[in-house]
């Protein structure tokens, strides 16, 4: 009898001994390396990468959180971009327990190909730390080219423009300059431009034409006139097009304008 009793008090010591050393060892916030306030991400970093993403799919990732402290820590706010949705399940945790953040990641609505960088905020109720900041990057590969042949980013005609606003520097007074902005339809069906208006000193001198296949590129010029005109300036023009998603841009000039002879004049520019 004394035997047994000594194996079983011998058995038991030997358990508790080696549950021990494997809590010390590796207890069970250590999956949780990265640490913001009293919450624990199961991450390497801050910063994590998602890899190659296809466009017309949405990319689901899960990451594990912890309660690190001995209060309960509720998730308040998780409202992201538009391209992002996320979801802290549950959205209290009590002091030790686990959770998981679900990210949904629509790369179409970044309207971005190739590299992607993004902030993902959290609001809690840590008294430690309150706001949660990650950060991920991925890499938009454009998946269209199967589906639409030209590899553009809608299904729907798309007006983009290489750039929407352009600045002029310093011009003299009564003195006038063109600009060519360039375009591309990056959508799948046809683009139709309906109309152009111009503001005062700024006009169209070559005006686009009216049906743009799928992928093909076209340009607008204007003249920038300077006469009656002093300081900073702003130009604009607005483009109609059947374009749903964009049916009217702004394309936006700016710069300063200057007498001849002028001296000390201030050559700070307006930005847009």
């Amino acid at each position: 009898m004394k035997n047994c009793l000594f194996l079983l008090f011998g058995c038991l010591f030997f358990m508790l001994t080696t549950v021990g050393i494997a809590q010390n060892g590796n207890t069970a916030g250590d999956a949780y390396k990265v640490k913001i306030g009293n919450i624990g991400f199961a991450l390497d970093s801050i910063d994590f990468q998602l890899g190659t993403v296809m466009t017309g799919k949405v990319f689901e990732k899960e990451i594990g959180v912890m309660n690190l402290g001995k209060k309960n820590i509720g998730f308040l706010n998780t409202k992201q971009q538009p391209y992002l949705d996320v979801i802290v399940m549950p959205a209290n945790l009590a002091p030790g327990s686990t959770g998981r953040i679900i990210m949904k990641f629509n790369p179409d609505l970044c309207y971005k190909i190739g590299k992607f960088d993004a902030e993902v905020t959290m609001q809690t109720d840590d008294p430690v730390n309150a706001y949660k900041f990650l950060y991920f990057s991925a890499y938009i590969v454009d998946d269209t080219v199967s589906k639409f042949g030209y590899g553009l980013i809608d299904s729907v005609p798309r007006l983009v423009f290489d750039q929407l606003n352009y600045s002029f520097g310093d011009l003299s007074h009564a003195k006038s300059m063109e600009y060519n902005f360039t375009f591309t339809n990056l959508g799948a069906e046809e683009l139709v431009i309906d109309s152009l208006s111009a503001s005062k000193g700024c006009k169209v001198v070559a005006f686009p034409k009216k049906v743009y296949s799928p992928g093909e590129t076209g340009s607008v010029t204007i003249k920038i006139s300077t006469l009656y005109s002093y300081g900073v300036q702003h130009r604009w023009v607005k483009i109609f097009s059947n374009d749903p998603r964009n049916p009217m841009i702004i394309l936006g000039t700016h710069g300063s304008v200057y007498y001849k002879g002028e001296k000390n004049r201030d050559t700070g520019f307006c930005y847009e």
